[in-house]
């Protein structure tokens, strides 16, 4: 867990005042979304991901926070309720850095400044020699990777064949350094 100082500027609003906040960031394999296909030729996932949290900020009118990536391939959150963020689909070994800013839902929509720009890393590896069962393209062959390969069997798109070749690889990480395995 990267855990990241994160300010924002201070404003003030029409009867109330948005506080300093902190952020943390961290990297993740949460949720995973669908990619259009793998070199097995299922659907595959991208898993990398950073997720940001600001502390709460207060107006009588409720508050929108806005998360902005300032790193290529990265994404911002638009303006949202939640002061937390997961910008996800990143690259291996990328520096991401992000700032956020907050507004109240008055009329008006009062906004602080942007914060000081924080950063975090995603995950460290290489992946030489692809794993035939690694749908998710992640360098290991795990829980993620028989979740889609069981929606693919849901869906008639494989068949019960497939599940004893990827047990042939279970467990299975040719990640370099190994160390980032099971990470």
């Amino acid at each position: 867990v990267v855990v990241l100082p994160w300010v924002p500027a201070m404003a003030m609003f029409e009867r109330s005042r948005i506080s300093s906040a902190s952020i943390s960031a961290r990297r993740t394999t949460g949720r995973p979304r669908r990619r259009a296909s793998s070199s097995s030729g299922l659907p595959g996932l991208i898993a990398e991901e950073i997720t940001m949290t600001a502390a709460t900020a207060y107006d009588l009118n409720g508050v929108e926070y806005y998360f902005e990536c300032l790193t290529d391939g990265g994404r911002h959150s638009g303006w949202q309720d939640s002061p937390t963020y997961t910008d996800t689909g990143l690259m291996n070994n990328t520096v991401y850095a992000y700032r956020v800013k907050a507004r109240d839902k008055s009329i008006h929509q009062n906004q602080t400044g942007y914060s000081s720009v924080q950063t975090a890393q995603t995950l460290l590896y290489s992946c030489p020699t692809p794993l035939a069962w690694d749908l998710d393209e992640n360098c290991q062959v795990d829980l993620l990777d028989l979740a889609l390969l069981v929606n693919a069997w849901l869906d008639n798109q494989t068949d019960l064949y497939a599940f004893s070749q990827l047990a042939a690889e279970w467990l299975a990480c040719n990640r370099i350094p190994s160390s980032e395995c099971w990470r």
